[in-house]
């Protein structure tokens, strides 16, 4: 018997990933695990190559525009002629799937049922509430987690259409590493294997707690000669307007002096793994978000996580058992002594540790997300063929 075909869109990034966009890395990581259903993805060309190609084991279209059309379509006149849900509708065509599932809350519902002239269900993705859902009702909303679905509900979405289906870790791929590998790991990259290491990764912005993170960094580096830092992350444009970038650039300057805080460019995941598995202490002091998938990476791979209390980054993080939540994040001098008790406490470390990883493994693998998602797939496309008969 022939299978569904489920049409994924990213309208905003491109598979595989190369700048961490954690839409694009959810919707392949799902799409290469889905058994009841026929994927085919359909993205951004954003990584260049060809207009079609194969991920992994998966057809994967793209859809070009021009960086002419940005400029002076998108950010100058605002027009939009040729938008990307009617690409959409046109591509889709093509390759007549039986759903379609986007990646994105603002989604135009109604303008792209218009444009597509049919009836397809449609599901869409929240990976943020903070974007105003556009006209048009789809059949079924994912929320990352119990905090967004709470909140959509809160918007006014129908609580009977959403669904929470959480994001996921490769726990095959992020793994801690025993002391010997560790030993031998560190030494490839360039760190005394002496060292203590206070890793950030993440979009270095405000959101993200970036600021924080540097000062933080900054008294550590400043306690003992073998406590090292890293910060690995992209820097987008806007974060040059925020009241924080000043004082993060200088910070970086002088910390790049001690020779022992190392500020790297975002990287692939199977770069970012090996920095992760030499890293004792992971301090993400987000200011808002979702879920944290940054979150559940290091704890899949050995780091003691420290995190801030805030969206549902409490669902993956328990204080004292799976990690530490920070209620203040103005305290920088409770978090650096945080830090420095955790360097010296390597027996509650490891059992806080092995924990974060065992709830990883059950609750956040990305096999136990796509069953979720293969279960919403289901009652949506069950449904359609009920009316039919």
């Amino acid at each position: 018997m022939e299978k569904e075909r489920v049409a994924i869109f990213i309208p905003h990034g491109g598979v595989p990933s190369k700048r961490g966009f954690a839409p694009a890395i959810v919707a392949n990581e799902q799409a290469q695990r889905l058994k009841s259903v026929s994927p085919i993805l359909i993205c951004n060309h954003e990584n260049g190559g060809k207009i079609f190609q194969q991920v992994g084991n998966l057809p994967c279209h793209h859809i070009e525009l021009s960086q002419a059309y940005i400029r002076i379509f998108r950010k100058i006149t605002k027009l939009d002629p040729w938008p990307l849900h009617a690409r959409l509708a046109k591509l889709l065509h093509r390759v007549s799937p039986n759903l379609l599932h986007v990646h994105q809350l603002e989604f135009p519902v109604n303008d792209f049922l218009e444009c597509y002239g049919g009836e397809i269900p449609i599901v869409l993705h929240a990976h943020v509430t903070t974007q105003l859902p556009k006209a048009g009702l789809a059949n079924a909303y994912l929320a990352v987690s119990d905090f967004v679905k709470n909140r959509l509900i809160q918007k006014g979405f129908p609580s009977e259409r959403v669904h929470v289906v959480r994001n996921g870790v490769d726990v095959s791929a992020f793994i801690p590493l025993s002391a010997s590998n560790k030993s031998i790991l560190k030494a490839h990259l360039g760190v005394p294997d002496n060292a203590k290491i206070l890793i950030f990764f993440g979009r270095k912005q405000e959101v993200k707690g970036f600021d924080i993170f540097l000062r933080v960094a900054e008294k550590v580096l400043q306690t003992c000669p073998n406590y090292w830092v890293l910060a690995i992350g992209a820097e987008p444009e806007d974060a040059r307007k925020e009241s924080s970038y000043s004082l993060c650039a200088n910070l970086r300057t002088t910390l790049k002096l001690t020779k022992r805080y190392w500020d790297l460019s975002s990287m692939p995941h199977e770069a970012l793994i090996s920095y992760l598995q030499i890293s004792d202490i992971a301090l993400l002091p987000s200011r808002a978000e979702p879920q944290g998938m940054a979150m559940l990476e290091a704890m899949a791979s050995g780091c003691l996580v420290i995190s801030s209390n805030v969206g549902g980054i409490s669902e993956s993080i328990e204080t004292g058992r799976t990690g530490f939540l920070l209620d203040e994040l103005s305290d920088i001098d409770g978090i650096v002594k945080k830090i420095l008790d955790l360097f010296d406490s390597e027996k509650i470390c490891s059992t806080i540790i092995d924990s974060a990883r065992e709830k990883v493994e059950r609750n956040f693998s990305w096999e136990a997300s796509t069953t979720s998602l293969e279960s919403v797939y289901s009652r949506i496309l069950e449904g359609i063929s009920k009316v039919k008969v």
